[in-house]
């Protein structure tokens, strides 16, 4: 089980098993620009995408007893209702100290509330990237464009903001709960950017 600590160490580990490529570059990127020295992190992209499979393998290197923290980073959009399957995989999850953020419908609604709330029209992957390029004009979801433009970097003054969205977004009715926008990257970022006010 990942093991829990009351205070945090020299050599902290956190494991990310990410859905793809976008998260596994935006965290390696987000690692380098914040020079975390108190705190190793490894974000690793799951052999599969669906977020029972996520779980399955951070259950399996939970087992190996060598992370601090394992957080599983992945959309909630394939899941047939999402409130409900989230809800078993959260506590299946809670159960062996894992941690979760996941987007609601994609990862990339977490780029898109670093300028403003989503629109109603942001309810599938296009609908939230159409909205991203208003204001990151030539956004492309290609490893080559996340290097050449340095993502984490090119978001990074607006993080306060996206944090302050992210909250407002995760407080649905319940009602909404099955096809609510959300995301709860934010407590990731917060967890990770705890450690930089111990190496300053």
């Amino acid at each position: 089980m990942a093991r829990k600590r009351e205070t945090r160490e020299s050599n902290t580990t956190i494991l990310l098993i990410v859905e793809g490529e976008t998260e596994e570059i935006y965290f390696s990127q987000m690692k380098s620009c914040e020079r975390l020295r108190s705190v190793t992190i490894k974000a690793k992209k799951a052999k599969r995408s669906d977020p029972v499979q996520i779980l399955d393998e951070a259950i399996k290197a939970n087992g190996e007893d060598v992370y601090d923290f394992i957080w599983c980073v992945f959309d909630c959009d394939v899941l047939e209702h999402p409130s409900e399957r989230f809800t078993q995989l959260y506590n299946q999850a809670k159960d062996e100290n894992i941690r979760f953020a996941e987007s609601f419908p994609c990862f990339e609604i977490w780029f898109l509330i670093h300028f403003a709330l989503p629109a109603s029209v942001c309810h599938t992957q296009a609908g939230v990237i159409r909205e991203l390029k208003k204001h990151i004009t030539d956004y492309c979801k290609e490893k080559s464009w996340f290097y050449r433009k340095q993502l984490y970097q090119l978001l990074k003054p607006h993080q306060a903001d996206a944090i302050s969205h992210a909250k407002k977004l995760d407080t649905p009715s319940a009602e909404e709960q099955d096809r609510v926008l959300k995301t709860t990257v934010h407590k990731l970022i917060e967890h990770i950017l705890s450690y930089t006010k111990i190496t300053k």
